[in-house]
């Protein structure tokens, strides 16, 4: 599922920043025309390791 919505900027800065995101990344905007781009690594991590364990027969600890 894919969020998006608006959140204000407090006080030192101004205005409001946009922001879209679904399970695995998140988009940030403050132009509408420059976005960062953030990527939620510790799941991509748990889902290939869960890949790599069903594949090979191991567990991986966490740490």
């Amino acid at each position: 599922m894919i969020k998006a919505y608006s959140q204000r900027l407090m006080p030192p800065y101004s205005g409001q920043m946009q922001i879209v995101e679904s399970d695995r990344t998140r988009a940030i905007t403050l132009d509408s025309q420059t976005w960062e781009i953030q990527f939620y690594i510790q799941q991509i991590i748990h889902q290939i390791q869960a890949s790599a364990s069903k594949m090979l027969n191991v567990t991986f600890e966490s740490r």
